[in-house]
């Protein structure tokens, strides 16, 4: 069927096998015996502990004609299914919801013929949005059904994608082996993360979201384009030291995290190039923690290639199904979590997460102009609404609620007010002598006061301003309101960021909040609440505001 060559660049990497010229779609035959099995139940298929759920997963794979799997992962296997959790929780999930993932699993090919005839080529959609391989300069946008990645992600539970391939096109690993694995090292931290996994499919398989997700790879031209709208050409130096844009609201958050914003604004998350870091292994830090509770972000793992400097990673519509308390090995999973946001035109939830991946461990190194230069280029990458730019206008063209009352396109208007305010700042302040030194020979902290006092043209507001005295708590709603005037403008939303390239990565925390507030003003964002999860290097940004209001 003609509809199945959408599928032509992603067949290599799917565990399921796609006849393109006979318009098949099937699973190897010993993998479909096996699932059918599983979705019987456990009386039919005997598969109702950790040891035998490994030896079920090692003999898929042998059907698969895929390696076997490593010891350790059946041994973490039988730790978190016979140990770690209760014996009514494991009687449950081999019961229900282990049958249900293998029919999940089962729906594959179903699913991806769906979507491959909704979203291909013959579909007569102007812009591509079926499942592809999205690879490093290839800007574009994937939309998928929850379903089809509540079945992507049983798949990966089982093991059941091929993994040398990947390795081989700078695509991050996608099976949950590792998470196992690392269980069976002892780093109990392992454990929460795949309880998070496990509820996330207790959810599903009991009441399966109707909605969809997008998952868009942005670039920055290297070079212009006549197809690509003006704000999407990677800015030089002379461009950032020429531009005389205003700087956009800029508010510190001493508590609170970036996750429960909500959809009043642009969700960083601090990324790895390699989209997800070790959130299917070891990792659990802000990212890999990020794609615990959010687990439908995982799916962007399977066909979205690491970034380049130029590049960054949207997700719209990804629910969140856990709460979760601590960081790092402190890490737990802390319940069911609620998503309440309502759904767009194509029926995907209004949080947006962007993956943004800063320098690690470049030392003294971070003070060059060329890595600040950069930096910059990467957040404003991540911070930018490309669907306000040209080559996004056929898309929100299909969107019925895309239209003005007098049936105007919104998205041409925006596309012009992007390109008038295509700036950031005066390029004369960046000169040495104007009191800020981003130059690794001058000083090498940049003295925000002196920052601000050159080109703040709005103000940081401490948080101690925005709460109330009875509950210690800034009400984010409160916030939303307190820019209701860009909602007329179609770009109401702001980022919400924090410590992104710090800690683990050894990044300069005041130089870092700073490259981000100049790229979200440069985006068009009207504000940034910048979280500093009780960092005591934010305290200037604190002091900044103090002395500005």
């Amino acid at each position: 069927m003609p509809f199945l060559e959408a599928l032509s660049s992603i067949a290599p990497y799917l565990p399921v096998k796609v006849d393109i010229a006979n318009g098949q779609i099937l699973w190897p035959r010993e993998v479909s015996f096996a699932l059918k099995a599983v979705a019987r139940g456990p009386n039919y298929s005997d598969v109702q502990s950790g040891e035998s759920l490994h030896e079920l997963i090692m003999d898929m794979r042998g059907g698969s004609e895929l390696p076997e799997m490593c010891k350790e992962a059946g041994k973490g296997m039988k730790i978190f299914f016979d140990r770690v959790i209760s014996p009514v929780e494991a009687k449950t999930f081999f019961a229900r919801v282990l049958p249900s993932m293998a029919s999940l699993a089962l729906k594959l090919p179903a699913l991806l013929q769906e979507q491959a005839l909704l979203y291909g080529s013959q579909s007569g959609v102007n812009v591509p949005l079926y499942l592809r391989i999205l690879s490093s300069q290839n800007s574009g946008i994937v939309f998928l059904s929850q379903e089809l990645v509540a079945s992507l992600l049983a798949c990966a539970f089982f093991c059941l994608y091929p993994s040398t391939i990947r390795r081989n096109n700078d695509l991050p690993l996608i099976n949950f082996d590792l998470l196992f694995r690392y269980l069976f090292d002892g780093r109990q931290e392992q454990a929460q993360k795949i309880m998070c996994i496990v509820h996330y499919f207790e959810r599903v398989t009991e009441s399966m979201p109707c909605g969809m997700i997008s998952y868009e790879r942005k670039v920055l031209a290297l070079e212009q384009s006549a197809s690509l709208g003006l704000a999407q050409t990677l800015p030089d130096e002379s461009f950032w030291r020429s531009c005389k844009t205003s700087l956009c609201d800029f508010t510190v958050m001493d508590e609170g995290v970036i996750e429960d914003v909500g959809s009043i604004a642009l969700q960083v998350d601090f990324a790895n190039m390699f989209l997800g870091g070790g959130a299917l292994s070891s990792g659990c830090i802000q990212e890999e923690i990020r794609f615990m509770i959010n687990p439908e972000l995982i799916a962007g793992m399977f066909f979205l290639s690491a970034m380049s400097n130029n590049e960054s990673i949207e997700v719209v519509g990804a629910e969140r199904y856990s709460r979760y308390e601590g960081y790092g090995r402190s890490f737990t999973f802390g319940g069911d979590f609620v998503e309440k946001d309502s759904r767009d035109g194509w029926g995907r939830r209004h949080t947006r997460i962007v993956a943004i991946d800063a320098l690690s461990q470049v030392g003294e190194d971070q003070f060059m102009m060329s890595l600040i230069l950069r930096e910059l280029n990467k957040a404003f990458c991540g911070f930018l609404d490309l669907s306000i730019t040209s080559c996004h206008s056929n898309l929100m063209d299909l969107q019925a609620d895309a239209k003005t009352k007098d049936g105007t396109n919104v998205m041409s208007t925006e596309v012009q007010r992007t390109a008038k305010s295509y700036g950031v700042i005066d390029g004369e302040n960046l000169e040495n002598d104007g009191g800020v030194h981003f130059g690794k020979d001058g000083a090498t902290k940049i003295p925000i006061e002196s920052f601000l006092e050159e080109f703040g043209k709005s103000k940081v507001v401490n948080l101690e301003e925005s709460m109330s005295d009875d509950s210690n708590k800034m009400d984010l709603q409160v916030h939303a309101e307190k820019f209701h005037m860009y909602t007329n403008t179609g770009n109401c939303i702001g980022i919400a960021t924090g410590n992104w390239g710090c800690g683990a990565f050894g990044g300069d925390l005041q130089l870092k909040s700073m490259l981000q507030w100049l790229a979200a003003s440069q985006a068009g964002r009207p504000f940034l609440l910048y979280f500093t999860f009780g960092d005591h290097h934010a305290k200037r940004l604190q002091e900044a505001g103090r002395n500005i209001s």
